[in-house]
């Protein structure tokens, strides 16, 4: 019985070059991980909006509306609800 092993043969480079420089797979894995940038970007109007009296004014109301149960009730999770039947039934 001849065996050759996994894949053939095959052997990854990347655990090759990671054995030889004695570094751990997760290690090489997490480094190239790190190279990606996520990146947010604003609207001109939501620019102009930050930090105006109508943003704090809006934030109170729905901390307030929050802090009361308002969108837990009935009313407000069957238009929740209406709205997104609509949306998927076109």
């Amino acid at each position: 019985m001849d065996v050759k092993g996994i894949n053939n043969g095959y052997v990854n480079p990347n655990l090759v070059n990671a054995y030889k420089n004695k570094k751990s797979v997760s290690t090489e894995v997490t480094e190239k991980s790190n190279k990606i940038n996520d990146k947010l970007e604003l609207s001109s109007a939501a620019k102009k909006l930050k930090g105006t009296e109508m943003d704090k004014a809006k934030l109170s109301e729905v901390k307030e509306k929050i802090n009361s149960g308002f969108y837990n009730s009935e009313a407000v999770l069957n238009k929740v609800v209406d709205k997104i039947y609509k949306e998927i039934a076109g």
